[in-house]
C-alpha cells in the first residue's frame, strides 16, 4: 500500500524524536490529536511502524561493535526460524537484518572485547553448526546516520544527523541508568511514569536521568522500527573496497555520502570491505543513479563495489543487556 503524504509527514517527525507526545507531535505536524492517532494506528495494524527503540552509544558502556555477514547452508524453515529465535534473544544482539546476494544474514554483536565477541560467536557455530556455511567478521569504527526522508527531502535533515564519537571515557553510570537505558533501548516511547513505577523511583528522576544522558551524548536519539517492504522504498547497501586511500578522500568520500539524498546511513569498517553506504530508493533507476554516480566520482580509489539488498530488518537494539545480568 502506497504511504499517504500524512503517513511520511508523520513518519519523518518520529523520525526526529519518538519520544514527543502525541500533542507535540500533533502540534509540529500542524494535525488534529484525534487524525494523529488514527494514523499511527493505521501505521502499527499495517506494520510499517513495528516498534521505537533509542540509540544508544554503547562504546560509552565499554562495548565494541562486531559484524558478522552469514552464509547459510540447507536452510529448512523450522532451522531458520530457530536461528533467528536464538539471534533475537541473544542479549549483545545488536543488529538483525536478512540480505540478499551471495550473503543471507547480517547480525552485529555487541562485546567487551574480541574474546567475549568469539565466544558469542563460538556458540552461534555450535548451536548451527549444519545451517552456517560461511561467514565474514568486521570490527565497527564508526556509523554515522544521516536519517530517513522516506523518499521526500526534509528542511530539517540535518537534526537527524547522529554519530558514534571516536574520543570517549567509559561512563559512569549506576544501576538505575542502566535500567532506563534498558526499559528505552527496544521502547523508546515507554513513559517516565511506567519507567519510574518499574525501577521503583520517581519521575522526575527518570526524566533528569534521560536528560543528563542525553546531554553526555549516551542517549543520541529516539526513531521508529519501520518496515521498509511495507512502505514506497527498498533499500540496499553498498559494500565498498578501497585502494591508495588517504585520510584527505576518506574525508571527500564522507562528505559526498552524507550530501546525497538517499544514503540514510554510513558504516566504516575494518574487514573484507571498507564501507558500507546504506541506502533507500523508490525505483531501480534511482538505485542505479546513485551507486554509478559514486562509482564514476570516486573510481580512482574503489577496488569492488557491490550491492547487498535489505530483505527484512528483525532487531535493532543498542544496549546491551548483560550489563543488567552483571548488576
Amino acid at each position: 500500500m502506497k504511504l499517504g503524504k500524512i503517513d511520511i509527514k508523520i513518519l519523518q517527525e518520529l523520525e526526529i524524536d519518538s519520544r514527543q507526545t502525541n500533542t507535540q507531535l500533533a502540534k509540529n505536524l500542524d494535525i488534529s490529536a484525534s487524525l494523529l492517532r488514527h494514523k499511527l494506528l493505521a501505521l502499527r495494524k499495517r506494520g510499517v511502524i513495528e516498534g521505537f527503540f533509542a540509540i544508544i552509544d554503547f562504546f560509552k558502556l565499554g562495548y565494541s561493535l562486531f559484524r558478522v555477514t552469514i552464509r547459510l547452508s540447507n536452510m529448512k524453515k523450522g532451522k531458520y526460524e530457530a536461528l533467528l529465535a536464538y539471534l533475537m534473544q541473544h542479549p549483545n544482539v545488536q543488529y538483525l537484518v536478512e540480505v540478499g546476494g551471495k550473503w543471507d544474514l547480517i547480525v552485529n554483536f555487541m562485546a567487551r572485547n574480541v574474546f567475549e565477541f568469539h565466544y558469542y560467536l563460538r556458540k552461534t557455530e555450535e548451536s548451527f553448526p549444519r545451517e552456517i556455511l560461511n561467514y565474514n567478521v568486521f570490527s565497527v569504527v564508526n556509523v554515522m546516520d544521516l536519517g530517513r526522508n522516506y523518499g521526500i527531502e526534509m528542511n530539517i535533515r540535518s537534526r537527524n544527523f547522529y554519530w558514534f564519537e571516536k574520543k570517549f571515557a567509559v561512563a559512569n553510570l549506576d544501576r538505575i541508568d542502566l535500567e532506563i537505558l534498558n526499559m528505552i533501548s527496544e521502547n523508546a516511547r515507554v513513559s517516565c511514569t511506567r519507567m519510574a513505577k518499574k525501577i521503583e523511583i520517581s519521575p522526575h528522576t527518570v526524566i533528569s536521568r534521560i536528560a543528563k544522558m542525553e546531554k553526555e551524548r549516551i542517549l543520541l536519539k529516539f526513531v521508529p522500527q519501520v518496515d521498509i517492504a511495507k512502505t514506497d522504498l527498498n533499500a540496499f547497501k553498498g559494500l565498498v573496497t578501497l585502494q591508495y586511500l588517504t585520510e584527505q578522500k576518506k574525508e571527500e568520500i564522507i562528505a559526498y555520502l552524507k550530501s546525497a539524498a538517499n544514503v540514510v546511513a554510513l558504516i566504516e569498517l575494518i574487514g573484507p570491505w571498507h564501507f558500507e553506504l546504506e541506502c533507500e530508493v523508490a525505483s531501480r533507476e534511482a538505485e542505479l543513479e546513485i551507486t554509478r554516480d559514486f562509482q564514476d566520482r570516486f573510481r580512482d580509489v574503489i577496488k569492488e563495489f557491490e550491492i547487498m539488498p535489505l530483505i527484512k530488518e528483525y532487531r535493532n537494539n543498542f544496549f546491551p543487556k548483560d550489563l543488567i545480568s552483571r548488576q
